[in-house]
């Protein structure tokens, strides 16, 4: 498992500038009504992850035969080389890193599959960095041909050749692959995070401290920052190496400024992670920290009114009628009302602003 997550000389070789630190054995065990709980989620994703790897091996082997390659990110990544037991790590759909040339030759073997293209082809649409193929009965199929574009400042020039090429040789189920060498992968992680604006719950912080404990040595922290500042991602991924130090014990040494904003960030962060996910609200947030008056009419614009592959995806058939002007009408009132001045939404909104604005800087 190891070797395949960290093939000697990948990322360089280091002895304790990140390493993972053991968690400590909890004072008691769970309550009995907890355990139980506990256990038959554990069986349930156990069941679920055994069926998502059947999918996966046919669509994997499909691809093989076909000579075209594709990285498994998130799920299919993590359960199986990563987390010691794959029922661990639930999982809800299959992620797939493909070449930007080859993804209409993807898609079109995924219809010999089986499946079913959600909405129609965003590959030409610049704010787009995935679509999702859907098929009865089957789990989804997200194919991604870029990990940093999201149209807005969540964009982060991810260096995707350079990810190609640092991608380490692994099996799974069976099937030869890639998968993102470990620096990598923990900033992948560390982005879609940040992307879904920290709001994705405990899961993915395990995530990122599994990757930790099973490539420590790999994981040399001035490349680490260095890689993340390529990516201007350095704050994103300063805040979560120190909700992973204050949460579970893994240490990094990386020239974290702890000063007033960083802090403040790393408290809002803590409370994001518990939080259901409401990416309007950061949407709107964004506003404040555009400066320019004519980028804040294009900003409101694109989230008022995304494009038709857009509103397809969220909505459904009907977006692909005339009742996509309906939907957009619907938009408008819906955020003349969560936004007023009288809304409990708008008296967080500057809040987050600050924190988005500290957090989306470079």
């Amino acid at each position: 498992m190891a070797h395949a997550l960290h093939p000697g000389g990948t990322d360089g070789d280091f002895a304790g500038a990140a390493c993972a630190q053991p968690v400590p054995a909890p004072a008691q065990q769970p309550q009995p009504e907890i355990a139980r709980r506990l256990f038959t989620a554990y069986l349930h994703a156990g069941a679920h992850n055994a069926r998502l790897l059947h999918e996966y091996h046919t669509v994997a082997a499909a691809l093989a035969d076909a000579g075209l390659e594709a990285i498994p990110l998130k799920g299919i990544h993590l359960a199986t080389l990563v987390y010691p037991d794959p029922a661990l790590r639930p999982m809800g759909d299959i992620d797939l890193l493909v070449r930007s040339t080859q993804v209409d030759t993807i898609g079109s073997l995924l219809l010999r599959l089986g499946y079913e293209r959600f909405s129609p082809s965003r590959y030409d649409d610049p704010h787009a960095h995935h679509e999702t193929y859907h098929a009865t009965g089957r789990a989804p199929v997200e194919l991604h041909w870029h990990l940093g574009q999201h149209g807005d400042q969540r964009t982060r020039p991810v260096d995707m050749e350079g990810l190609w090429a640092r991608a380490v040789a692994a099996k799974i189920d069976g099937l030869p692959t890639r998968v993102l060498a470990p620096i990598d992968a923990f900033l992948y992680n560390c982005l879609h995070i940040y992307s879904h604006g920290f709001r994705v719950g405990l899961r993915r912080i395990l995530d990122l401290r599994e990757i930790t404990r099973t490539a420590t040595d790999a994981l040399m922290a001035e490349t680490l920052w260095t890689r993340a500042a390529a990516w201007r991602l350095t704050h994103p991924v300063a805040v979560l190496c120190e909700v992973l130090r204050l949460w579970l014990h893994v240490e990094f040494t990386l020239p974290i400024p702890r000063d007033a904003a960083f802090l403040a960030a790393v408290r809002m962060t803590q409370a994001d992670l518990i939080t259901i996910e409401d990416l309007s609200v950061d949407h709107v947030a964004r506003l404040f920290g555009t400066q320019h008056w004519k980028a804040k009419a294009a900003a409101a614009f694109h989230q008022l009114f995304p494009p038709r592959s857009i509103m397809a995806a969220r909505y459904g058939p009907v977006a692909q009628t005339p009742g996509l002007y309906g939907l957009y009408a619907w938009r408008v009132v819906q955020a003349l009302w969560k936004y007023s001045p009288i809304s409990p939404a708008r008296r967080t909104i500057r809040q987050r602003a600050r924190f988005l604005t500290w957090v989306d800087a470079e």
